[in-house]
């Protein structure tokens, strides 16, 4: 299948009418359902945006069938509006794949339920499977590529860090240096050098906060909700994405700013407690 910017492989999921009932988030947004027992499927909104041809209403050939787009649906940005939607029975036939099952979705009351149903078809000889959640199974498949964006996140959190510890401790070097006469008052009047290291520290907090917050402002307005796509190491196949800009990743990222200010801080607090106060006052 051609992808807006190079080919690419996209999931063709064979489903029964149920499929929309076990997801909480499914909604069809144009078109309708395909029909059991015909050629035609609905799409997840992150196929259409990843590829090109997927409208409502076209026809594409996959294999050695021709399908017809019959509807679109999304699914709360989450990785099903990656996938295709046929009747299982034909996507079978069309591939060939007898009466086996990939894989099976299954929506349980409770959290509990999970260990009575691992339980029940581990016992049962007639069937060999693997129950696990569904976050697992995709975190299975997703390892390799989790890794990779982990460490790179992590490895550009580091070098923006210290670009912006630097940066900060420039600015509170400056800071200090305007207000040489300010301190060299305070001390006149009998403040010692740790009140001065707290003034400058708790300035550098602030700047934190405020940095913090605006960044996390522009993340959530430029991020959140923005489709993107990967690969699916354990089928070679596309998956789409949403970016959600979450509040315990703001506080994340305002903490990481208070923390580098923090240290940026000490080093120009230290500087201003020990100004000697007749150098600060010939300034006045």
């Amino acid at each position: 299948m051609r992808g807006k910017d190079a080919s690419t492989n996209l999931p063709l999921r064979g489903v029964s009418e149920m499929a929309p009932k076990v997801r909480k988030s499914f909604k069809l947004v144009e078109g309708r359902m395909f029909k059991e027992g015909t050629n035609e499927v609905v799409v997840g909104d992150g196929v259409v945006k990843q590829y090109e041809g997927l409208e409502v209403g076209k026809k594409v050939r996959w294999g050695n069938t021709d399908w017809t787009v019959v509807g679109r649906y999304t699914d709360g940005g989450g990785i099903a509006e990656s996938e295709a939607w046929g009747d299982t029975r034909i996507v079978q036939q069309a591939w060939r794949r007898g009466n086996s099952f990939q894989s099976i979705r299954a929506k349980l009351n409770d959290a509990a339920s999970l260990k009575t149903l691992k339980d029940a078809l581990s016992k049962d000889p007639r069937v060999r499977v693997g129950v696990q959640t569904e976050r697992a199974f995709y975190a299975d498949q997703q390892k390799l590529m989790s890794t990779i964006i982990t460490t790179v996140g992590v490895a550009l959190a580091i070098m923006m860090g210290v670009a912006a510890l630097f940066a900060a401790l420039n600015t509170l070097y400056n800071a200090v240096a305007t207000r040489v006469r300010e301190i060299a008052t305070l001390r006149a009047l009998g403040f010692g050098g740790f009140p001065v290291v707290v003034s400058v520290l708790v300035e550098a907090m602030i700047l934190g906060a405020v940095g913090g917050l605006i960044g996390g402002l522009l993340a959530f307005l430029s991020l959140n909700g923005m489709h993107s796509s990967t690969m699916n190491w354990a089928s070679f196949s596309q998956m789409t994405f949403a970016f959600t800009v979450t509040p315990g990743l703001m506080l994340l990222g305002i903490m990481y700013g208070l923390i580098l200010c923090f240290f940026a801080g000490i080093l120009p607090g230290i500087r201003a407690a020990r100004l000697p106060i007749t150098s600060g006052l010939r300034e006045l």
